[in-house]
């Protein structure tokens, strides 16, 4: 026996003259919920450029993880595929890392059911793709990877020598320790930086304390930089910069050289010796430092972010000299701070985040009067600004404002030329996007909307050429179907499914025949931004539903709108519903734009096609209201009060010359219907209920 549709608590969601009213082949069965299902949470990357292409590796959020599979993408949804390389990932530990390119090759890190977790080259094909290590340690987790020539570098614990320094040429035999630092436990190096023709990076010996080292991949070849901070004392670097400026090539890392009474953290500046390595200027003198930070290179000079104790945390530049180095503006005067982050060159600018007090985006010419605040159009300021990057003549970050959450941007430098590529969840959950790699001249990236879950995106830089690529997310069946309506031949049903990824419960809407592949999703937003609708209309093969809002779809995504972001009234208490009706394949409804007035709209399903009709309104909150529609042949009946009459029947055609009031029941202010003494409408039996033989 076919049972109804039935809701997370087993009421029904249609019965009775509903369900009769749908031919037999509509019927569905409560195991027909296994046909409505939501896009898994998924995680996209590493990423890197390869070729002309994008790689990427996708997994499952979830745990446990089954599979991560290697795709490319060369910026076009057809040339957007998985490679065939794939790997187990049986924790979250074990998704393929470190993902780059050397010598032709992919290079990266992934977990294998035989081999554990081993270093691996690919050349994007499963017959190219060979393990490039064999780690004594099954566990052995290598880090990052910083190619330098024809070998790369990565800090790895194998167990036996502790976390040191190794490297690797892309085969089993070419991945060795490069030299035990420190042998009596881990030296473990940070900062992998190429420089010179070497890689330069932190290490502590045991001795130094951890200190600047350089190494050429061979035991002879690795040395200390210099003891900037004397005896087992560390240097504490936290950052590391090679950049070229109008004096030459240099390596930028900052440093606290202690002493008395003590310098603190300040830059310094190296040649790749130890002779060249120096302080570059104590900008902040005493112990506090003024901890430079963000270094980037840009027009002959590489600038960077420090604290004066004076102007606060402002933006610097040096030519790698101690008199070129100066502060570019006091951006917030009174000791206040931009404190800038993501530095970011763009044609003959260099723009960037402003994170401290001021906030927003920032653009300089390397001058103080040519650094200033670039103010979008959009009426809200960011609260945060990330992962900046060019992209052609443009600039791509993600944003978030404060209405709306994590969402692409866009800036050509200029206010009018700073908008949202897109907005692709309303809100406050955003769609988190991140940058993956360039394909050609546009920007791969990954961002997770309502309807397809995690996805690549591509970008040209302009809203127009930001466009999804590919689904790539599975499906889910943990969907709660709240209600199922009806429309002409098609069948909708409204549900919700937790977003684990966009820490959101998600109300989605999808069209149905009771199969999977009858089963499509329309639209899906945040809870908070679409309710559970109060009523549901059908005109024609079009559905209208909403309360807070009103909504209208013809079952496609594309023919899925937010048609009017008003809210209906509840007037008598008679539930939202009573505010709406269909008239032929026209929907009327009833919103509140304020405390003194309702308004009368109609609909054909369309954003252009939804207009208003007429406003009642009077002087104070108890002098409005149009309430209690019916459709009567052609019209609309209904309840009104213009502030002039008390509530009285009143008719409309569609049009506002063509909706008047149909009696003056009771003449004057006072409303033709009492309830305990007070004008207005009862509940129930004093509404306006027409019948068929009621004369117009």
């Amino acid at each position: 026996m076919t049972r109804p549709f039935r809701r997370a608590d087993s009421r029904p969601l249609f019965s009775g003259s509903f369900a009769g009213a749908l031919e037999p082949r509509r019927l569905l069965s409560a195991e027909s919920f296994d046909s409505i299902a939501a896009p898994a949470d998924a995680l996209l990357g590493p990423a890197v450029e390869f070729g002309a292409s994008a790689y990427f590796f996708t997994r499952d959020s979830g745990v446990p993880i089954a599979r991560a599979e290697l795709w490319k993408s060369d910026g076009t949804p057809a040339g957007t595929v998985p490679t065939g390389v794939s790997f187990s990932v049986p924790t979250p530990d074990d998704v393929p890392a470190s993902l780059t390119v050397m010598g032709g090759r992919l290079l990266f890190a992934a977990t294998d059911e035989r081999l554990g977790r081993e270093l691996w080259v690919s050349d994007g094909t499963p017959e190219g793709t060979a393990p490039a290590s064999d780690f004594a340690a099954p566990s052995a987790r290598p880090g990052a990877m910083i190619v330098v020539g024809q070998q790369a570098f990565f800090a790895l614990d194998d167990a036996a020598t502790g976390r040191e320094l190794w490297r690797t040429d892309g085969t089993p035999g070419g991945t060795r320790l490069v030299a035990d630092i420190r042998p009596d436990g881990s030296s473990n190096p940070t900062l992998l930086t190429p420089f010179a023709g070497r890689l330069f990076f932190v290490a502590d010996d045991g001795t130094h304390g951890a200190e600047t080292w350089s190494t050429d991949g061979t035991p002879g070849g690795t040395s200390l930089l210099a003891d900037v901070r004397p005896a087992a004392a560390s240097a504490q670097v936290t950052t590391m910069y090679a950049g070229r400026t109008t004096k030459g090539d240099f390596l930028f890392f900052d440093a606290d050289a202690g002493g008395t009474p003590g310098t603190g953290p300040e830059p310094w500046v190296s040649d790749g010796t130890e002779i060249g390595t120096r302080p570059l200027r104590d900008v902040l003198p005493g112990s506090k430092g003024s901890r430079p930070t963000s270094f980037a290179a840009f027009n002959g000079y590489v600038y960077f972010s420090a604290d004066d104790g004076v102007s606060g945390r402002e933006l610097w530049r040096t030519d790698g000299s101690a008199v070129g180095t100066a502060r570019v503006a006091d951006a917030r005067p009174g000791g206040l701070s931009t404190d800038p982050k993501e530095l970011t060159p763009l044609r003959d600018r260099l723009l960037f985040a402003a994170t401290g007090q001021s906030g927003g985006l920032w653009s300089t010419d390397g001058t103080a009067l040519g650094t200033r605040q670039i103010m979008p159009p959009a009426p809200d300021a960011f609260i945060t600004l990330r992962d900046m990057r060019a992209v052609g003549d443009r600039v791509f970050f993600v944003g978030a404002t404060q209405r709306g959450g994590e969402e692409p941007w866009v800036t050509d430098g200029t206010d009018a030329g700073t908008v949202p590529l897109r907005d692709l969840v309303p809100g406050p959950a955003g769609s988190r996007p991140l940058p993956l790699a360039r394909a050609g001249s546009r920007l791969v990236f990954s961002a997770t909307d309502m309807v397809h879950g995690a996805a690549p995106w591509v970008t040209d830089g302009t809203p127009g050429g930001t466009t999804m690529l590919k689904r790539v997310a599975g499906d889910v069946q943990d969907v709660r179907v709240s209600r199922i309506d009806a429309a002409g031949d098609k069948l909708f049903a409204f549900g919700t499914y937790p977003s684990p990824y966009l820490g959101t419960t998600v109300r989605a809407l999808w069209q149905t025949d009771g199969s999977s592949s009858g089963t499509t999703m329309l639209t899906a937003l945040p809870q908070t931004n679409f309710p559970q609708p109060d009523f549901a209309r059908a005109a024609g093969n079009k559905l209208f539903f909403g309360g807070t809002t009103v909504w209208a779809t013809d079952g496609t995504s594309e023919g899925t709108y937010l048609i009017n972001g008003g809210r209906i009234p509840d007037r008598f208490a008679n539930g939202r519903a009573s505010q709406t009706a269909v008239v032929g394949d026209t929907f009327f409804f009833a919103i509140e734009p304020n405390s003194r007035a309702d308004e009368l709209w109609q609909s054909d399903g369309t954003p252009a096609g939804t207009v208003r009709v007429k406003s009642f309104g009077g002087v104070n909150e108890r002098d409005r209201g149009a309430a209690s529609f019916h459709p009567l042949g052609d019209r609309l009946v209904f309840w009104a009060t213009d502030g002039e009459h008390g509530y009285e029947p009143w008719v409309s055609d569609g049009t506002e010359a063509g909706t008047t009031m149909l009696y003056d029941v009771n003449p004057g202010g006072e409303s033709s219907a009492l309830d305990n003494g007070q004008s207005k409408p009862r509940p129930g039996s004093c509404q306006w209920q027409p019948s068929s033989s009621s004369a117009s």
